[in-house]
């Protein structure tokens, strides 16, 4: 596929989003739901669909490994796939399906891709140049 394709495609995506979140909120406010139930559809839905994704593909790819609407994209599956596999494991354990479990998974998918990127950046081993360093003026 030709890169001028891709990056159409790409622009297509990078103005649709918005349109497509400025429509969900108006078909929202529509339906008779007051304004709080609406903050809480999709706050509630970042948070369940959205949050947890994020998180992990920062674990997966560097910052600059993909650009933000893959980013965007990616994190949407990979919380639709996730949490749900999660969920079905623990049903199969005997835990129920109820919103205070699904909660509580995303929660815990959130805590331990926040720790993992945490210890990913921060605790890189700034030995490894002198081991190598001393490795090189050894030889």
């Amino acid at each position: 596929m030709n890169k001028k394709h891709v990056n159409m495609g790409v622009s297509r995506l990078k103005y649709s989003l918005p349109i497509f979140s400025v429509i969900l909120l108006i078909i929202l406010l529509s339906i008779q739901l007051t304004f709080l139930h609406s903050l809480q559809i999709i706050f509630g839905a970042m948070y369940l669909f959205f949050l947890p994704g994020f998180i992990w593909s920062l674990v997966i790819w560097k910052k600059d490994e993909i650009d933000l609407m893959e980013r965007l994209l990616v994190s949407i599956i990979l919380s639709m796939v996730i949490i749900p596999t999660f969920m079905y494991l623990l049903s199969k354990v005997g835990v129920g399906i109820n919103l205070a479990n699904s909660l509580l998974v995303a929660s815990g998918i959130l805590v331990s891709g926040i720790i993992i990127t945490y210890f990913a950046i921060y605790s890189k081993p700034n030995n490894y140049k002198n081991i190598n360093s001393k490795r090189n003026s050894s030889e």
